[in-house]
């Protein structure tokens, strides 16, 4: 008999017990797999997210500082 070829997203044959990558096409988007328009939304919604991330950590640091807390 030939071969047993792993799975999709089973363990790679090279790295035993470590996934393998997976086949191009499938999209593991969590929270936002419901969006409409696929990958470019999805993007968008993480940039516009770690800007805001960053903007609220900058402006907190900020506010610590002038309140004697940094």
């Amino acid at each position: 008999m030939g071969e047993k070829v792993p799975a999709p997203g089973g363990p790679c044959h090279r790295f035993p017990g470590r996934p393998s990558a997976q086949e191009p096409g499938q999209q593991d988007l969590g929270p936002l797999r419901g969006l409409p328009g696929g990958f470019a939304p999805a993007l968008t919604v993480h940039v516009v997210v770690t800007v805001a991330g960053a903007l609220l950590a900058g402006w907190s640091h900020g506010r610590a500082k002038a309140l004697g807390r940094r």
